[in-house]
């Protein structure tokens, strides 16, 4: 019996960095819209909104497998907090979408392929949290190897976004101008920060699995 809980809060568990990939891929597919002035990015907006909204449900789901028993107390707990942070990915990405949405930055052309980039490296490091959430219980060598790309990642990530600041702040624009630019580059590149939190929190519990 503890083992189907166990079972289900794993497969819930997916389910859940399934739905914040989603979510993220729809801001990748907002900025795009956006730089090129397409019509589809009202829409892709909206669907952020929407996969938060559906993750934010799985998230109580989760919870409530939890709070019925699955796992001893001290596993269950590193699992509700892995929950969280993973749920602060989607909360990250609807952000960065209302940023965008509300403020309307003109993105300077030199800055665009910098934040097209951070969005899509957003993308690979849930592929692998995903990945990491499949092998974990059977091979935990593997599932480390991929929390540490987790962190590479997140280090490109930090790259691009010096990048396409200092980019940014050589061009004659006004202050007022760069600052908001460089707050929706900022909040982009945060997706990665919350991405690579959630890994840790996976690779704490790798540690606690193999003492």
């Amino acid at each position: 019996m503890f083992k189907r809980k166990e079972d289900e809060v794993l497969s819930l568990l997916i389910e859940h960095i399934s739905l914040v990939r989603n979510t993220v891929e729809l801001l990748k597919q907002s900025v795009e819209a956006y730089f090129d002035e397409s019509d589809e990015f009202r829409k892709f907006s909206f669907g952020v909104h929407e996969m938060e909204h559906n993750a934010d449900a799985k998230k109580r789901q989760i919870k409530q497998k939890l709070a019925a028993g699955a796992f001893i107390p001290i596993i269950r707990e590193d699992y509700g907090r892995l929950v969280e942070e993973v749920d602060n990915i989607a909360d990250k990405a609807e952000h960065t979408s209302d940023i965008l949405t509300q403020t309307r930055p003109e993105i300077p052309e030199n800055v665009k392929p910098f934040c097209n980039q951070i969005a899509a490296e957003n993308l690979k490091m849930l592929d692998y949290l995903i990945e990491i959430t499949h092998v974990m219980k059977k091979n935990a060598q593997k599932a480390g190897e991929m929390v540490a790309e987790v962190e590479s990642k997140e280090s490109y990530v930090d790259k691009l976004q010096w990048d396409a600041i200092d980019s940014l702040f050589n061009l004659d624009l006004d202050n007022g101008t760069k600052l908001l630019i460089k707050l929706f580059i900022d909040t982009l590149a945060g997706v990665s920060d919350k991405i690579e939190l959630a890994g840790d929190q996976l690779g704490l519990m790798l540690l606690k699995k193999n003492i």
